[in-house]
């Protein structure tokens, strides 16, 4: 029983692990499909407020856009990586994206990936703007990931308890097994040589052949 349970329970612990990671994965997946999604769709209104720069009107569409779920803040800056509109409030998130911001912008190259932030995971992506081949400066979009680690432990939580689950009806279905097929059986032969001792029992036992 021990073996059967111990290996069962490996077996269970390692799909648990592969649903876990496939939930954390397809969590990230959809956070990023989200930011492009808040990125491509910001860029459109962006760009022509950008030459030349309407402080105004792009302040405007960022607090637009403050509503949306899991967002934490946009910032838009120019070519010299100056900040022209941003969220308030996110000055700490600012600083700690500046050398990525920076990077994007000389390099032209969208920028996307997960870091801590201000003591919460957050998912950072940054977008290049332009217009044809002169550069016009980046826009970065901030979003809340810190879901996807409860999401993620509430997984493990979910995973650890029908693993427990698993191995205590093994456990079950295997002491009734040997109960019925083998315990059973047993006892009636026990049985049966103790009435021959006594003097009471036939030749033969009653059991089937199979017992």
């Amino acid at each position: 029983i021990l073996s059967l349970v111990v290996g069962v329970t490996h077996l269970s612990i390692l799909l648990a692990v592969y649903q876990v990671k496939a939930g954390k994965r397809g969590l990230r997946m959809e956070l990023e499909n989200r930011a492009a999604f808040v990125g491509k769709t910001l860029e459109a209104e962006v760009e022509p407020w950008l030459h030349p720069p309407l402080p105004k009107r792009l302040q405007n569409v960022v607090a637009n856009f403050g509503n949306d779920e899991h967002l934490e803040g946009i910032a838009i800056y120019n070519a010299a990586g100056v900040s022209l509109a941003k969220t308030a409030g996110m000055e700490d998130f600012w600083r700690a994206a500046a050398p990525q911001i920076h990077q994007a912008i000389a390099s032209q190259l969208t920028y996307a990936s997960f870091q801590t932030l201000d003591g919460k995971l957050t998912h950072i992506y940054i977008l290049p703007l332009h217009d044809g081949s002169k550069n016009l400066g980046a826009l970065a979009v901030f979003h809340d990931a810190s879901f996807i680690q409860a999401q993620t432990a509430h997984l493990w939580r979910n995973a650890f308890l029908a693993v427990l689950a698993q191995a205590a009806f093994i456990v079950l279905v295997t002491l009734l097994i040997i109960r019925w097929s083998i315990m059973g059986p047993l006892a009636r032969t026990t049985k049966w040589i103790k009435e021959l001792r006594a003097g009471r029992g036939s030749g033969r036992s009653e059991l089937d052949d199979g017992d």
